[in-house]
């Protein structure tokens, strides 16, 4: 997403993994999820601190 930009971390529980593949369907079908949406950083960050 080129418009994304860092934010500050606010909620301790938030993880971003990053994994050394190019491989999506494997890391999706490793994880069990399923439905994958772009979503950037500040937008995770916003979506975690709301269920918090």
């Amino acid at each position: 997403m080129p418009t994304d930009t860092p934010a500050p971390i606010t909620a301790c529980r938030l993880h971003w993994p990053a994994l050394p593949t190019g491989d999506q369907t494997a890391v999706l079908d490793a994880m069990e999820l399923t439905d994958p949406q772009p979503t950037g950083f500040a937008d995770a960050v916003a979506a975690v601190d709301d269920a918090t």
